[in-house]
């Protein structure tokens, strides 16, 4: 999913439950605020990315320039790597987009 920086949700894709969309928006919206400002405080900047590891699977959340956070919830672990990987790729092309 593609949130802005608000979490207001600006394009999905996959099989996500009702609710998961708004959740994971809100989240990324929160977790993207407080840790620009974290980064701030230590001069470290603004956040780029970050994964959260779940019983059921891990989300990544990455900075999508200044806009927007793109969460990609992964289910099988052997792949968080290669997710990781495509999802860099495709980051410049989605802030040149937005």
């Amino acid at each position: 999913m593609l949130t802005d920086r608000e979490g207001f949700l600006i394009e999905t894709a996959g099989d996500l439950s009702p609710d998961t969309d708004e959740v994971a928006g809100a989240l990324a919206s929160c977790l993207a605020e407080a840790s620009d400002g974290i980064g701030r405080e230590l001069g470290q900047g603004q956040l780029l990315g970050t994964i959260l590891e779940y019983e059921a699977g891990t989300l990544l959340l990455q900075a999508v320039g200044s806009a927007a956070l793109l969460a990609v919830l992964v289910g099988e672990p052997g792949a968080l790597g290669k997710i990781r990987y495509y999802v860099r790729k495709v980051v410049p092309e989605l802030a040149r987009v937005l």
